[in-house]
Order: structure tokens, then sequence, then C-alpha cells
């Protein structure tokens, strides 16, 4: 007769050995792991935009960019190129960024009250830009408004001053620093950003005020041609009265 197979006894459970009455109760899954490595990581992150935002709230409220240069070039042929904004095409360097750039004109041609609006793309965004006050080879004001990506309003001046060269032109752009712009500066350089536009801006403006000058003195020579030729035309005074004294003498001996 067969006997039985004698099975194994199992541990009783204990305190020291939970494991014996469930393998599977306290062994933590992968997916369990997994989770919890989330947690610590999606914290972390909370922490860190905390800071960003917290630390990003404590930079100045407002903001100046400002660059300068000297121009070989008078100043009464850099201030039209500045106070007509449709000049502007010519010098600024956000004019190029968008090829579809749309643009319109209000107001006087040039002078106080002249307005432009531009609608862009995302490089270049939405808004326009009044001229407040203008002094003749001097000064020009213009309060620059944005509309999108984000809203605000910065006067910008244009300084014109007498210079050993030509005339020393300062662009200036004042502001405030929302919250965001305030993170953006954490991470972008925008005074070096904005400071290389003014720069590029102003050896442009030089440009165009050199080339209108080139302009001017190349039509000066064919304005005096024509000038002499009308004068060679034209007979002088004397020649008159030269002409007219054999009429008179003949009139006497009669």
């Amino acid at each position: 007769m067969a006997s039985n197979p004698v099975e194994p006894t199992k541990p009783a459970p204990s305190a020291s050995n939970p494991m014996a009455a469930n393998p599977t109760a306290s062994k933590p899954t992968v997916s369990n792991k997994w989770l919890r490595i989330l947690g610590y990581v999606s914290l972390s992150g909370l922490l860190l935009i905390l800071g960003v935002v917290v630390y990003a709230s404590t930079l100045p409220d407002d903001f100046q960019y400002e660059r300068s240069a000297v121009m070989k070039a008078p100043a009464d042929a850099v201030f039209p190129l500045i106070n007509n904004f449709h000049e502007w095409a010519k010098w600024s360097p956000w004019e190029k960024i968008d090829p579809k750039l749309q643009r319109s004109y209000e107001g006087p041609e040039s002078g106080k009250g002249a307005k432009y609006k531009w609608v862009g793309n995302a490089d270049v965004g939405e808004g326009e830009m009044t001229i407040e006050e203008s002094k003749p080879n001097e000064l020009i004001a213009v309060k620059l408004e944005f509309f999108k990506p984000f809203a605000g309003v910065c006067p910008t001046t244009f300084k014109l001053e007498p210079a050993a060269e030509g005339t020393k032109v300062t662009w200036t752009m004042k502001g405030k620093n929302q919250l965001i712009s305030k993170i953006m500066c954490l991470f972008i350089d925008m005074e070096q950003m904005i400071g290389k536009n003014f720069e590029d801006g102003l050896t442009k403006l030089e440009q165009a005020a050199q080339e209108n000058l080139k302009q001017g003195v190349s039509q000066e020579p064919n304005a005096a041609a024509s000038k002499d030729v009308a004068v060679d035309k034209a007979p002088t005074e004397q020649e008159t009265l030269e002409a007219g004294k054999p009429a008179e003498t003949k009139e006497k001996t009669e």
C-alpha cells in the first residue's frame, strides 16, 4: 500500500516574519516605486518654480535701455528720418524681421501727432507708435505701445546733439517690468538684446542720412548747370542799353 507524500510544514507567521502569512503584502511593486519618484520630482519642480517667481518679483519694477552713436551727418539730415514714420523702413532694426509686416499710418505726415501701427508675426507682435513731441534737429519723443504678445507702454526718445564729427544721437526706451518680463530677464539678457538692436538701428540710421546727403549733392550740379543755361540765354541789362543806343542816335539826327 503506497503512502501519501508528506507536505512540508509552513512556518507560522510571527512579528519578525510578517511575510510568512502573505509574501506580497508589504513588498513594494514597481508601479508604486515610480509613483513615489514622480511625486518627489513634481514637488521639487513646484518648489523650483515657486523660487523663481519669488526671486523674479524682487527685481526692479522699471527698466531703461539706451545707446548712443556719433554720426557723420548734420542734424538736419538725421532728424527727418526719425520724425517721419514713413522713413523708418530705411533704418529700424525691426522692419526686416517680418517680411509680411502690415503697416498703417494716421495723422500728419511727420512731427507731433503722427502715428504708426503694425501687425506682424510672433517676433514683432502688434502695437503702435505716436510722436508726442518734436523739436527740429533736437528731440523726438515717441509713445511706444505694445498690444501683443504682451501689453505695455514704453516712452522712447531720440535726442540729437552737435558733435565734432557730426551729430550725436541717443536712443532711450523706458518702461515697467511686469512679472512675466522679470521672469524672462532671469534667462535672457534683455539689456544686451535690446541694446544690440539699438546699435544696429543707429548704424543704419547713419547710413540712411549719408545716402540722403549724397543724393542732395548729386542734384546740385545739375541745378547749377540749368541755371547757367538760363543766364546765357537771357540778355543782360548792359546789352539791352547798348542795343537801344543806335536807335536813339538815329532819331536825334533826323
